[in-house]
Formats: structure tokens, sequence, C-alpha cells
């Protein structure tokens, strides 16, 4: 509670000790000053009821004091009482109410008198004072009033009973009500009795002032119910004593309708998802088992004595197969890849070495066109953080469309190390003598199926997939993919990743299918089994191993483990789709838990050609892998 000082100013301390002694009994703090200057001095440090001034005074007198004190807007309307035992004439009176004093008072004076007067000013200083608190009360009553009104959530004040005394318009909105219908309320029309229980043993029993947020369900006037966000928190009154809470309501119907169309979502596309990767399967197996018949009967017949007229026509099914198993696999890749972002392991690998392996194969398809084959390395560091079976398929994409368009002339392959602001990148160049692309179709050929000759007339085949997915590879491993070209006189396309600077101590051996040789004359051929429900597949493989090993078939996975127990074989080819029964990941399983067949080479020969499916073959137990369709050397080595 504000107390009220009064100051009073004399040059002579035998007058103030004796006005002291008048103002003793009044409840307020008596502060003294013996010049102008201190007065003023004190007048900057208090805030003061009124003041007691005495006139005649050295160096400023009382006049003057006051009128620079009503100078000063915080208190030009501070009440100030004259003394004086000289001045006491009418001028002077005059003078000082002029000045700007509210009394007049001579000395001697009598002190039940001056106290009177002082009381009278000290009331008013106290109404004034109240006035202005009221004022400010109701302005911030106001205020708060405003903000409480006008706050997007719902408020809604209780008192200990859990009875409605206040709420906001949103709360009436939201709930339907009126305010005048709210009020008086209990909370427990509104909320279900186990949230009521959790709320009153929150802030009453713990002794909690407060109430975390908390999920839960409100009834509107319609008997509607919708989640909201609750929280809220005791309040008291000036006094300390409990008055009642207040609660906050947030409605997350939209929020909870977006969660769940969210998940709904989620839902819907990991069902696309699935049944995309299904179809995928579904569509790699039942399209690579018949090419595989293809494809290894055609092989067959090249090895056959046939006519110059007969050649040319195994040729012509083989060179479409092989076109046909190309194009299969372009557009599975694009079909796994299309709309994937998510990240590939990325290690250290040997770029060098990798495309040694792969232009082994290149240099025999330039050869029979009659092309110059030059690989050109640079690199004093060939290690790059990349995905060896990716960078494989994106090497192979640029060889294969560098070997179709060009149609005399070089191919070549450059390898070097190359320094940039941004880092780092072993970069491959691989340049041709082909026809090259014009200037105005070097966007296009990223596009999918997009080729820079189009239309009935083209004259190369091919699905327009390779590059597509040599940039999207590439871009899954941080790297950088671009063309030049000269139409008419060749292209370069250059890709670069980001050098490791972590060599491996070994160099990381790529899982192949170990090569079935014929054996030396002195030993018997080895005794493998055949697990394929295709009859037209167990043919094929028969008669590529005929001259190789022995082979035995199976057409189902139960036939398969009977013969595995009957006879001692020495190898699996497992095909791992049979049909009904059991598949050929539990028939590998079941194998490998027999001791005689814990180590024995099996391995998978399969439709199953996406991405992971090789990896989690090996994983479950195979100790190999081979795609289909694949070549008769491919197999028998």
């Amino acid at each position: 509670m504000r107390k009220q000082k009064i100051l009073i100013v004399d040059d002579i301390d035998a007058n103030l000790i004796s006005l002291e002694k008048v103002l003793l009994d009044l409840q307020a703090t008596i502060i003294r000053a013996r010049s102008g200057n201190e007065a003023l001095i004190a007048i900057l440090n208090h805030d003061f009821a009124m003041a007691i001034v005495d006139v005649q005074m050295p160096e400023m007198d009382g006049y003057e004091l006051v009128e620079l004190i009503r100078s000063e807007g915080r208190t030009k309307d501070l009440p100030v009482i004259f003394l004086s035992a000289v001045y006491s004439d009418e001028y002077h009176v005059f003078k000082g109410y002029e000045s700007g004093a509210v009394d007049f008072v001579t000395k001697p004076y009598n002190p039940y008198y001056l106290l009177s007067k002082v009381k009278v000013f000290l009331d008013i200083d106290k109404q004034k004072f109240t006035l202005l608190e009221t004022i400010e009360l109701e302005k911030s009553r106001n205020y708060l009033e405003s903000i409480f009104r006008s706050i997007n959530d719902s408020l809604i004040v209780l008192d200990l009973d859990g009875n409605i005394t206040k709420v906001n318009e949103t709360a009436c909105r939201v709930l339907e009500f009126s305010e005048n219908e709210l009020k008086g309320m209990s909370i427990s029309n509104f909320f279900d009795q186990d949230f009521l229980s959790a709320w009153m043993e929150n802030l009453g029993v713990s002794g909690n002032h407060t109430l975390p947020k908390t999920e839960a369900r409100m009834k509107k006037k319609s008997g509607k119910s919708f989640p909201v966000l609750a929280s809220g928190s005791l309040f008291r009154n000036i006094e300390g004593e409990l008055m009642g809470s207040v609660m906050v309501l947030i409605d997350i119907s939209d929020r909870i309708a977006h969660e769940e169309a969210v998940l709904a979502a989620k839902e819907r596309a990991e069902e696309s998802s699935r049944l995309k990767s299904n179809f995928l399967s579904n569509m790699s197996h039942e399209l690579r088992t018949p090419l595989m018949g293809i494809v290894g009967y055609a092989d067959l017949l090249r090895d056959e004595k046939l006519t110059d007229a007969q050649t040319e026509l195994v040729e012509s099914i083989y060179t479409s197969s092989k076109r046909l198993s190309h194009t299969l696999n372009s557009i599975l890749d694009f079909s796994k890849i299309d709309g994937n972002t998510s990240l590939v392991e990325l290690k250290p690998a040997n770029i060098e070495k990798i495309l040694q392996k792969i232009i082994e194969f290149y240099k025999e398809l330039a050869d029979e066109k009659k092309l110059e084959f030059n690989f050109i390395t640079n690199c004093q560091n060939p290690y790059a953080l990349i995905n060896e079976k990716l960078f494989e398929e994106i090497i192979n994409h640029l060889l294969d469309n560098a070997i179709k368009f060009t149609l005399r002339g070089t191919i070549k392959i450059e390898l070097l190390n190359l320094k940039t602001e941004s880092g780092d990148f072993v970069t491959v160049s691989l340049s041709d003598t082909g026809i090259g692309i014009m200037e105005k179709d070097l966007d296009i050929i990223w596009d999918e199926f997009r080729q820079a000759s189009e239309g009935m007339n083209r004259k190369f085949q091919g699905s327009g997939l390779g590059l597509t997915l040599a940039k999207k590879f590439t871009l899954l491993m941080n790297g950088k993919i671009f063309a030049q070209s000269n139409f008419g006189r060749g292209s370069v396309f250059t890709v670069q990743f980001p050098v490791s600077n972590h060599t491996p101590s070994l160099e990381n051996k790529t899982e192949s299918v170990a090569p079935v040789s014929p054996p030396a004359a002195q030993y018997e051929l080895p005794h493998i089994l055949y697990v394929e429900d295709e009859v037209m597949n167990q043919q094929l493989i028969s008669m590529f191993l005929r001259n190789v090993c022995k082979t035995d078939v199976a057409s189902t996975g139960e036939e398969a483990l009977q013969m595995a127990q009957s006879a001692k074989y020495e190898g699996f080819l497992m095909d791992i789709n049979l049909g009904p029964g059991i598949n050929g990941i539990q028939v590998t399983q079941r194998l490998r838990n027999m001791t005689e067949y814990a180590n024995t080479p099996i391995i998978a020969v399969t439709a199953l050609a996406l991405d992971g499916d090789k990896e989690s073959l090996l994983q479950q137990g195979c100790s190999h892998y081979l795609a289909k369709p694949f070549k008769k050397a491919t197999l028998s080595g």
C-alpha cells in the first residue's frame, strides 16, 4: 500500500524540528530540505503528497522554489502551503497564491490549524491516487477483457465447484451456446468423467498449479463431440485465496483430420508401393522366364553346325532376344527408381578396376563393328564414393549408346582426377565419333522415353531410357553427368563422383557365379541337382551342362529335398519361384540345416532380378546368384 510523503522546507533546523513534531501523528513519511536546491533534489527522488515551504530563505526563496515546482509536469499539481513570520501582508499572501501555493499560514501558527489543513490535502491526495488506481485498474480490466474475448482458443473460467463463471467468444461459438447459457453450467456437461477426474487430480490432489496439455473430447450443444487439446491452471485472488481454475481449449479437429489424411495417404502410398513391387516382381518373373528360353535355345543353336541361312536366322533370334532383354532391364530399372529418392549405400571403390572389367565385354562388341576402342587412365586416386552396381549400370548405358550410334571411328574412355572449387572428383569421360546430337536436343536426351531422333522414321532402335537411368543413378550417388556433342562428328559424356581418400586395404571382390569347368578326363563329372518347375528351363539348363556335369532335375521343393537325401550332390542350381508348395528359399534353408550340405554351393538361378533380390538371396543361404536370362557361357564357363 502506498505511504504518503510530505516535503517540509526551511533553512532553520529548529523550525523543521518543530514542524515535524506537529506532523508526527500523521501516517506519512516526512522528508526535510534546508534549501530550495535540496528541495528540488528531493522532488526528483520522491513522489510527494504535498509540501510545506518557508517563504524567507537565502539563495532561493519559497516563491522561486514553488514556481520551479509548478514548471515541472510531474509536480505541477503538487499542493504547497507557505509558512511565513515576516511576509504576512496582503501583497505577499497574494504573491504566494500567484506563485502556485494553495494556502498561506503565518507564524506563529496554531498547530491544530495547520494540522487540519495538512489532513485535508492528504485526503485529497489519497482520493486522487485512489481514483487514478481505479482508472488504471479499469483500463487494465478492459484491456484484459479485450484480450480474453479476442483469443482464438476457447477460454473457460471455473469456480471451485467446476461451474462456469466466464467464457470468451470462441468458446461460445465452438460449443454452440450463448455466454448467458454457459454461465453457471457445470463443466461435466462437456467432458467425460475420466478426463475430469484426471483434471481434478492434477490440479488438486497432486498439488500442481497447471495442467499439461492433454487431448480429450468435448461435446457441443448439438451433442456432437470433437477433439480438443486442453490445458489449464489455478488462479487466486490478491490475498492468495484459491478462487478457481482457467481452462484453455484448442479445437484440433483440423489437425486430427490432417493427420488422419496424411496417415491414409501414407498407407495408400505404402500399399501402392507394395502393389508396384509385387507387379514388378511378377513382371520380372513372367518376362524373364520365357526370355530365358529364347536366349538359351538361340545360344545353343549358335554352337550347332548350321547352314549359312540357318546361322543368319539364329543370329537374328539371338540379337533380338538380347535387345529385348536389354529393354526389359531398362524398363524395370526405371520403374524401380522412378519417384524413389531414398539414399543408396555408397562405399569407396576403385573405378579403374571396375572400368577394366566392363571394357573387356564392350571391346568385343567394338571389334565386331570394326571400331577402335581405347582406355586412357591418368588418375592418381581412382577411388570414389559410389555404389558399384549403379556405377556399372551408368557406364553400360553410355557404352551401349556409343557402340550403337558409332558406325566408324573410335570410342575412347578417359579416367582422370579433377580438382574444382567444390571439391575433388574422379572423372570418367566417354567420347565417340558417332552421329552426334544436335544442340537443340541436348536437353531432351535425359528425359524418359525420348531420343534425339524420334518417330516412325527413326534410324536407331531403343527404349529411350538409357540416359535417363544414367542421370538418375548418377544423382543418387551425389555425382554429376553432362554431355557435349558436335552433330555429325560425335559426342562426349562425362560423369564425376567425389574422390574417396579412404583406400580399402583389400579390393572388394564381386560376387559371381563359380563357373563349372569341364573336369580332367580322370575324374567323374560333378553331380548337381537343378530345382526348376518350368519344363522348358529344365531341358535348356540340362543341355547347357551336358558336357560339363551330370544334372538331375527336381520340379518341386519337396522332390528336391527327397532327392538330396537319396543322393550326394556337389552343387545345386535353385530356382526360387517353384509354384505351389515350398519355394527355393525354403529348400535352400533346409539344405543348409543338413550337415552334408552346410557348405555346398547353391546357385540361385532366378527371374528375381529387382534391386535387393541378390543381396536377400545371398543372406538367406544361397552362395551365388544368377539372374535370368543368361548365356550358356555365363553358367558353364
